[in-house]
C-alpha cells in the first residue's frame, strides 16, 4: 500500500496540523503515516502515525552506508 509522509520543522507534535495526514490515511486506507520532525519517537496508534525524528533518519543512512 502507500503510506504518506510528511516532514515538519519543530519538536511539539501538539503544534501541527495533520488534517491532510488524516485525510490521506482514511480515503486511501493507508496503513499508517509518517511525519519527520525534531522530537522523539512517538507512536499515536488512535490517529495511525508514527512520528519519526528526521535526524535519526540521517543517522541510520549514514550506518548503513559506512557498513559496505
Amino acid at each position: 500500500g502507500v503510506v504518506p509522509i510528511e516532514v515538519k520543522k519543530g519538536r511539539d507534535i501538539g503544534s501541527f496540523g495533520l488534517a491532510s495526514m488524516s485525510e490521506f490515511i482514511t480515503t486511501y486506507n493507508a496503513p499508517y503515516g509518517l511525519v519527520l520532525y525534531g522530537g522523539s519517537s512517538f507512536v499515536d496508534r488512535e490517529r495511525r502515525i508514527v512520528f519519526y525524528p528526521y535526524w535519526q533518519v540521517w543517522l541510520d543512512e549514514i550506518t548503513v552506508f559506512s557498513d559496505t
